[in-house]
């Protein structure tokens, strides 16, 4: 159900947070501009974001991408270290993905779907967080259509 209080079923045009699928579009984007020429996989991230700490100077795209990199978890802290932004323009569009965009908590998005949770016993509310906090790490919402026209892409 999109909406259990309402009695809303799921529909193709139900709008979700997608939330940690972002982090594919993410890696893709990544990838597009390694193909282009733009950076390598291999460059460290200081090298495009000379603000992060000196302890991160070694790290690299890779190692992030792979979660090897040893930096702790910090989309609790509100900060991300690859923003999505740029890289929706070279996916989204080419892919004919018109419901899919970073989301945020105060939008009003028609036919987005509830958050809801299983408590053990029965269905709940789930805890309605802001999903653009963690950017690159699951800040999209979209469609089953749109995921669609992703995988044929």
């Amino acid at each position: 159900m999109a909406n259990y209080e309402f009695d809303v079923p799921n529909t193709p045009e139900t709008v979700f947070r997608i939330g940690s699928i972002t982090k594919l579009f993410t890696g893709f984007s990544i990838l597009q501009l390694e193909e282009k020429g733009l950076l390598s996989v291999n460059d460290p991230v200081v090298k495009d974001i000379p603000e992060l700490p000196e302890a991160w100077k070694a790290v690299t795209i890779h190692q992030l991408l792979c979660h090897t990199s040893g930096i702790p978890d910090l989309s609790t802290e509100r900060h991300t270290a690859i923003s999505m932004t740029a890289g929706m323009r070279r996916i989204l569009k080419p892919a004919g993905m018109t419901h899919t965009a970073l989301d945020h908590a105060s939008a009003v998005v028609p036919e987005r779907a509830s958050g809801y949770r299983w408590d053990g016993e029965t269905i709940i509310n789930a805890t309605y967080g802001d999903p653009a906090f963690p950017v690159s790490a699951g800040a999209l919402r979209s469609t089953l259509d749109d995921m669609y026209r992703f995988d044929r892409h």
